[in-house]
């Protein structure tokens, strides 16, 4: 990553980043965290969120920040009950369940065994798994994050109010280090190393110097006689080999034996071979054996490779547990928010301010977001268990994430722009480790090809022998006492040669598929480069869109929350329930942007084949963002509360009335009877204009392309739309 400072990893991590093939380039000298947790931690419940909040006094005092331009003390809170009673005091004889009534909802614990599951009866009941099992067993017995909810009845701070960061949140790099430390695919690989250190030890094996020994006797029969031998030989490296040994042999021979005999001292002999055309310049050891040494140099990059894979599923893994918990939070603000608002319609109820009606309404939207919170909730669960994958300890174990290790905020999103693509390609070609072991297993072929041909040729060797007996002769002739030499060649060539061949038009056709992987593999670097810079251009406006739609979002909630709390008929529970999500989806969307550009940002990181734990340490040393989210959502930007009166007030005025009943309206259909000017004004205007259908309203003019506003005696403007103003005559608008 190009933004950003760096840090330097643990010692211990990064000397083994340093072993694992990826270069050293992290520049500082200090540390602000330790990157890996090496005391295992308890696994967290998902009961709460114990984050400090802090707010405005205000919202300390259970009421939401006033809105600019208000007077002091006067507030838009759902707190002010003003609106008048839907329903007689009658009809609410009968105290309606509200939220007072209750205490807070209890979640059944998703991971305890249902009912269903077990076999037998009594205490004798067997999981059907095979192991014991106590229903209603806790969850914290299968090292999970527990099912509570956080409380619901936490004061909501939505549209105001700060959550501060965590002083030790969980961070990228953190995982990093664990999957370089205890992840078992990377500890896996690495153990690659001393099975290619092993096979090559083994491929020198064929040019391990032999000691043989013999002693072969015959006591009894007519030729009693013993024989005994000791002596070394080896392979040579030019395919050949060479012996040196001592024999004697001694008693009574038959005749067509009579070589095995020696003189009393016995005899030395040396022996040499050497292959004079196949087997010279190649032979199947030295092919094993180079084989076995581009084993031992592909382990690093093995190495490597499982280490990218391996962070790059962590860092994907961590992004998405970061996700789950902050759009757990928004979901459970969104809660919390109809929890708030039945406390205060139970109220309103009880003093007959509002009707009974709207707070059923209510507690179904609580019914609604708790079903969405408890959705939200596995899939934090779904991502912390995932993550865990990951997370391990200093035995390897794995460590559920704690619910309090969600940091509050991305880091700070870096642009990108500016890179260029032919220099990424070369480099990401000269780092990835695919393309190296790529061209170490062609090479491998290679030698099997070459191998092949070789054994095309035919086996001649020239052998040479020279013996010498010491000692008393054996027979009176002398016959072994002279100096023995012999020399000469032998060879064997097969007539059809269909191994050899058939070799060759393998390894050929291996070598074609490699070429054709390698070109693919080139293909897929460009491919994934391409990719993920698309996607992390996409991503970030997405953010920029994300974060516009959420301040309009928050902007048009403060709105209708006014006109909703100040009784405009208009403004209703329905419609505020409608923003409330809206602007949680909103959230959602902001969080999913992040999300999204963190991950394809890893996803860059791999496809050039930077070194992950480099990258995440360098992304630790990032502000944070300041992107609004969960419990920071941004100030609503409204105009002041007299101009928000007037605003609501012409809504009520625009509201669609029934054709024909109000005076002066327009006609109720074709062929109705319409008073006297009530279908045209001053500028003889069509009762019904080609482009659209017309607007009800006593004096209202009408346009062609644009809207009616309320308003009389007013002339229309060259955009199509009419002021409002205060006369109520017919309308005397005049065609643009």
């Amino acid at each position: 990553m190009a933004a950003g400072g760096t840090l330097v990893p643990p010692p211990a991590a990064r000397a083994q980043a340093t072993r694992d093939g990826f270069p050293q380039n992290v520049q500082g000298s200090t540390s602000s965290r330790q990157a890996y947790r090496p005391v295992p931690l308890p696994p967290g419940l998902l009961t709460g969120s114990s984050r400090q909040q802090t707010s405005s006094p205000s919202a300390q005092a259970g009421q939401q920040p006033a809105l600019p331009g208000s007077a002091s003390g006067n507030t838009v809170a759902p707190n002010n009950l003003q609106r008048m009673p839907l329903a007689s005091p009658n009809s609410l004889q009968t105290q309606p369940p509200g939220i007072n009534q209750q205490t807070p909802p209890q979640f059944r614990d998703p991971y305890t065994v249902p009912e269903s599951t077990l076999l037998g009866s009594g205490e004798n009941k067997v999981n059907l798994l095979g192991t014991p099992s106590t229903p209603n067993a806790p969850a914290q017995s299968y090292g999970l994050p527990g099912s509570q909810m956080p409380s619901a009845y936490t004061a909501p701070q939505l549209l105001g109010g700060h959550k501060e960061e965590n002083e030790d949140p969980l961070r990228l790099s953190d995982v990093i280090a664990s999957v370089y430390s205890a992840f078992p695919e990377i500890q896996a690989a690495r153990l690659q190393r001393q099975v290619a250190a092993g096979e090559v030890t083994s491929a020198w094996g064929a040019y391990d110097t032999k000691l043989q020994g013999y002693t072969l006797n015959e006591p009894t029969g007519f030729y009693r006689n013993f024989r005994h031998g000791i002596g070394v030989a080896r392979q040579t490296w030019w395919g050949g080999y060479a012996a040196a040994g001592y024999r004697v042999g001694r008693g009574d021979f038959q005749p067509w034996y009579k070589e095995r005999e020696t003189n009393e001292g016995g005899e030395f002999k040396l022996a040499f071979a050497q292959p004079l055309l196949a087997g010279r310049a190649i032979d199947p050891q030295r092919v094993a054996l180079f084989q076995a040494s581009l084993g031992r140099q592909a382990a690093d990059p093995q190495v490597q490779q499982a280490i990218l894979d391996s962070s790059h599923e962590a860092t994907a893994a961590f992004w998405k547990w970061v996700a789950a918990g902050l759009s757990l939070d928004a979901q459970q603000e969104l809660l919390n928010l109809a929890l708030q608002r039945g406390r205060q319609l139970e109220t309103g109820v009880r003093e007959t301010l509002f009707a009974e009606v709207e707070l059923v309404l209510n507690n179904q939207l609580i019914a609604e977001r708790t079903a969405k919170a408890f959705e939200m909730q596995q899939k934090y669960v779904e991502a912390a268990v995932k993550l865990s994958l990951f997370l391990r300890d200093e035995n390897g174990q794995p460590i559920v994430p704690n619910y309090d290790w969600i940091p509050l905020h991305f880091p700070q999103v870096q642009p990108v722009g500016g890179r260029d693509f032919a220099t990424d390609f070369t480099n990401a070609q000269a780092r990835l480790p695919e393309p190296v072991l790529l061209r170490l297993e062609m090479r491998s072929v290679q030698l099997d090809n070459q191998l092949a041909c070789n054994e095309l040729l035919p086996r001649i060797d020239a052998i040479a022998e020279a013996s010498q007996d010491v000692g008393l002769r054996a027979s009176s002739s002398n016959d072994k006492g002279q100096f023995e030499l012999l020399v000469g060649v032998q060879g064997e060539v097969p007539l059809q040669l269909r191994k050899a061949r058939g070799k060759i038009v393998s390894t050929n056709a291996k070598l074609a598929q490699l070429n054709q992987k390698y070109q693919f593999v080139q293909n897929k670097i460009a491919a994934n480069l391409k990719a993920s810079y698309s996607a992390l251009v996409a991503a970030e406006q997405m953010i920029k869109q994300s974060e516009q739609g959420l301040q309009l979002a928050v902007d048009t909630l403060a709105r209708f929350q006014y006109g909703f709390n100040q009784g405009f008929g208009k403004v209703d529970l329905i419609y505020i329930n409608i923003l409330e999500t809206k602007l949680t989806e909103t959230e959602l969307k902001l969080i999913d942007a992040q999300t999204r550009w963190f991950i394809a940002l890893g996803d860059m990181q791999t496809a050039l084949g930077l070194n992950p734990l480099d990258q995440a340490m360098a992304l630790a040393q990032l502000p944070i963002s300041k992107l609004p989210g969960p419990g920071s959502l941004p100030q609503p930007q409204v105009p002041t509360a007299e101009e928000l009166q007037q605003m609501f007030q012409q809504l009520e005025q625009i509201r669609p009335q029934v054709p024909g009943q109000a005076p002066g309206n327009l006609p109720a259909g074709p062929g109705a009877q319409q008073p006297p000017g009530a279908a045209q004004g001053a500028g003889n205007l069509p009762a019904q204009p080609p482009g659209g259908a017309l607007q009800p309203g006593v004096g209202q003019g009408q346009s062609p392309v644009g809207q009616v506003q309320p308003g009389g005696g007013q002339g229309q403007p060259p955009v199509g739309r009419v002021q409002p103003g205060a006369g109520q005559g017919q309308g005397q608008g005049q065609q643009n």
